[in-house]
């Protein structure tokens, strides 16, 4: 039987991983393109950033995933695609959770042109997805293992918290 550091360290798991996320990287670009308005405004709604860098961001970013991914996808310079992979991840992470942290858990998320909004479950699995990015690609091994269960750990704990569980009516007396 194999450790899960040797079936983590295994190059076809890497590869399948690696090629996982160049897709997603790609089709979450190509999503961007698509609705560039949509994009901007979410990017604007982030009130992290002046008007001329949101009408810049919205064209840098989704290029920069598309590269990124393709990169990833064809195994081309894999450390570097790895580590800007991870990066992209950790910025946009940060950019949610500076949002949180100052209330705003109403705003769009921003991904795929999506519908969903930003929260910790959100953040976690970005960042854990900065973590795969790190481990497809060989890079900081045990830095990105400790990434990865901690994206398998966030990921358990949020489909168990999505289980709703009934409330409970108010009995206190006098209540209305």
């Amino acid at each position: 039987m194999i450790s899960v550091g040797e079936a983590l360290a295994n190059r076809y798991f890497q590869a399948t991983i690696r090629d996982l996320l160049g897709l997603l990287l790609t089709l979450a670009a190509l999503g961007k393109f698509a609705g560039l308005k949509k994009f901007r405004t979410v990017l604007f709604s982030y009130d992290l950033f002046p008007i001329w860098a949101v009408f810049f961001l919205s064209y840098a970013l989704p290029t920069i995933e598309l590269v990124t991914g393709v990169a990833l996808f064809f195994t081309l310079i894999p450390g570097v695609t790895g580590v800007l992979a991870a990066s992209l991840f950790v910025c946009f992470g940060l950019v949610m959770v500076v949002n949180l942290l100052r209330g705003k858990s109403d705003l769009l998320c921003g991904c795929f042109g999506s519908k969903g909004i930003i929260s910790w479950q959100t953040v976690a699995r970005t960042l854990g997805l900065a973590g795969l990015a790190l481990l497809a690609t060989g890079q900081l091994g045990r830095v990105a293992m400790c990434f990865f269960v901690l994206f398998i750990s966030l990921t358990v704990a949020d489909l168990i918290l999505r289980v709703r569980v009934p409330r409970e009516e108010n009995t206190t007396p006098g209540a209305a």
